[in-house]
């Protein structure tokens, strides 16, 4: 099961948990002091509480029901050592704590939003701990659940930077805690030697949870395990940062489309894009669009202005509306958005030409530093990268082969140099690039570079 299947179809499971209310005038800068996130009143999240090391001695779902107090589940077995780590440190301090065990469903995903109960963040899913859950809602294995959000089950008392955790629970803008220190040293620098993949069988799809080290933890990367070859997949593969899930969902609406899907079934998936990420031009254009082809003109319209408003320099937006006015025997306004279409499109142009500017002015200055040092890493790499850019490799590839020979770590460099090849379809020497670049880039904990370039590979292979 994919993880955007989750994410709209969700699901129940049942569980039983401990139910815990912390409340008195100090509970929130106690709690704030004690746990790896910041608390917030509109929507629960995991919290936990490591020891001097940054090794977790519990975690849990909080969330702020008033000005002070606090709703917390955690696992039974947690709770002794949860009340007396509350208790350790506190001195004048005053808060209560009282608890009891409860057993009910944990409910999650688009569509059962309207399930009613307390909100709850369970392995970094958001959704609601109720007694019962309806029945036309599917029921999950919760170790499926756990396989897609990295969760190993023994995260008690392992180091924090080593478990999904580090993900789900830890803000890195607010202030101290206690192991605040260890977890930041580790997470600014190389990140941690091991962090939880997803590995997918190749003969039998079977998934499984692995503890990789920095060299593996590449999307995609075949690595063998056990006498088997798997692939690896990086988390996260089930809840991600909204504005990722807001692609993913236009990318699953723009293949059914190109697939000839049912057209509502896209505006569908467009809609919860746009819930993810309102700003989504993309996604605000491409439902205008199916809106006209559904004869939706009037929609249309309002969606049309919208972008327009978001994006003053679109030109599509006009073309557009120009369109749908036109549908409905508005010539009027018609005529008045294709001129509008045109006014945008010569101002597109006139932007370009600004940018042109900008990057000679950047060139001239880059060229300037090179005539005092030909290996200068930062305008080499500057060069090499405006000259990508603009479609001329051959100088692109020369500053930043440049880059390389001086600073054989230099992780998007490599990248570059392999999107220089690609264009290029130097196909042998794009392979060798990206075959070190990996290596180099998962070495250094730079995992972007890393990942980019290992998706190209598999591009490449196929």
């Amino acid at each position: 099961m994919k993880y955007l299947d989750l994410l709209l179809d969700g699901g129940a499971f049942p569980l039983k948990l401990q139910k815990v209310i912390i409340q008195g005038p100090d509970a929130q800068s106690y709690l704030n002091n004690q746990t790896t996130n910041s608390i917030s009143s509109n929507k629960a999240k995991i919290h936990c509480m490591l020891d001097l090391k940054g090794k977790i001695k519990s975690f849990f779902s909080l969330i702020k029901k008033d000005q002070n107090k606090f709703l917390i589940f955690l696992e039974s077995e947690m709770l002794e050592s949860f009340t007396e780590r509350l208790e350790q440190f506190k001195v004048i301090e005053e808060f209560e704590i009282d608890s009891k065990e409860v057993s009910g469903f944990f409910v999650f995903g688009k569509r059962n939003e309207d399930h009613q109960g307390e909100k709850i963040n369970l392995f970094g899913i958001e959704g609601v701990f109720t007694e019962e859950a309806k029945p036309t809602i599917q029921k999950i294995e919760i170790e499926e659940v756990k396989n897609l959000q990295g969760i190993l089950g023994d995260e008690l008392n392992k180091f924090f930077n080593e478990t999904r955790y580090l993900d789900f629970s830890y803000d890195r803008s607010k202030g101290c805690f206690l192991g605040q220190e260890i977890v930041s040293k580790i997470d600014v620098h190389r990140k941690s030697s091991k962090f939880p993949v997803l590995l997918e069988d190749l003969n039998t799809s079977q998934l499984s949870i692995f503890l990789a080290p920095r060299a593996d933890r590449i999307q995609g990367k075949e690595i063998e395990v056990n006498g088997s070859t798997k692939r690896v997949n990086i988390y996260p593969v089930f809840i991600k940062e909204d504005i990722d899930l807001a692609q993913d969902f236009y990318d699953s609406a723009l293949k059914n489309v190109s697939e000839d899907g049912e057209l509502s079934f896209s505006l569908e998936l467009l809609n919860y894009s746009i819930e993810y990420n309102p700003g989504f031009l993309d996604a605000l254009e491409m439902k205008g669009v199916i809106l006209g082809r559904l004869n939706r003109y009037d929609e249309a319209i309002k969606v049309m202005k919208e972008l327009s408003s978001l994006d003053e320099a679109s030109v599509m937006a006009h073309t557009n509306l120009s369109l749908f006015y036109m549908k409905i025997g508005d010539i009027e306004n018609a005529e008045i958005e294709k001129s509008n279409a045109t006014l945008k499109s010569f101002k597109a142009m006139g932007v370009k030409a600004d940018i042109d500017d900008q990057n000679e002015e950047r060139k001239k200055m880059f060229n300037s530093v090179l005539e005092i040092d030909e290996f200068d890493e930062i305008a080499n790499y500057g060069l090499g990268s405006i000259y990508l850019e603009a479609g001329d490799l051959e100088l692109s590839e020369f500053h930043l082969k440049r880059v390389l020979e001086k600073n054989k770590k230099h992780s998007v460099s490599y990248l570059a140099l392999a999107k220089v090849y690609k264009k290029m379809s130097k196909q042998v020497e794009l392979k060798e690039i990206l075959t070190k670049g990996i290596e180099v880039s998962s070495k250094n904990g730079d995992f972007q570079p890393a990942n980019e370039m290992q998706s190209i590979l598999i591009e490449l292979n196929r």
